[in-house]
């Protein structure tokens, strides 16, 4: 008690000596640091409430970027799906070059020298008849060993030009046009070499 007492009375002549001047500058500079304290502590609250709103978005963007990784594998599962059953050949992975004629590989038939969907009706030549000049394939055969070929499957193999070229060498055998094997694939692998894929 003494203590505070003689503080009081410490205050209370210090106040007595003090200008007017003086108090007034005393009483700003009390408010200055009042004003500091209230300045400081809005900043550390609006840092907090920063920090949160930080926490929160992140947290929101980690859940979109997880739930984004799913949506990608489950559409590269269905693109894998749709490939294997789509019946056409895929390109193979180490060929990087963009710009491959894809058309090559959906190519029409309707250039070549038969209609490999339609099934050949009978004939005097039976399918892969064996004959003295060689084993002779009817036109889906043809069509059926070009599809499976390395060279077509690759992507690059030109379909038109190996077509022009089996119309030189189709031989009729009752009415329906049928071709050496070694024909077949000796163009396959010629018209392949010459666009640079052997």
């Amino acid at each position: 008690m003494r203590n505070d007492s003689g503080s009081r009375n410490s205050d209370s002549e210090e106040r007595d000596h003090l200008t007017p001047a003086q108090a007034r500058r005393k009483a700003q500079n009390r408010a200055a640091q009042r004003a500091f304290r209230d300045r400081k502590e809005r900043h550390v609250r609006d840092l907090e409430a920063k920090v949160e709103h930080l926490s929160t978005t992140a947290a929101t963007l980690q859940s979109d970027n997880e739930r984004l990784k799913l949506v990608l594998q489950n559409t590269q599962t269905e693109n894998r799906v749709l490939r294997a059953t789509s019946g056409m050949p895929s390109l193979p992975s180490n060929l990087h070059n963009e710009h491959v004629d894809r058309t090559r590989i959906h190519r029409s038939t309707s250039d070549l020298p038969f209609h490999p969907h339609r099934a050949p009706g009978p004939t005097s030549a039976a399918r892969g008849e064996q004959m003295s000049q060689g084993y002779f394939m009817t036109a889906g055969e043809a069509w059926e060993l070009l599809q499976s070929h390395p060279m077509y499957l690759s992507g690059g193999l030109d379909v038109k030009e190996v077509s022009k070229r089996l119309k030189r060498k189709a031989r009729l055998q009752g009415g329906e046009p049928v071709f050496l094997e070694e024909d077949v694939v000796g163009l396959i692998e010629e018209v392949g070499m010459g666009s640079g894929l052997a």
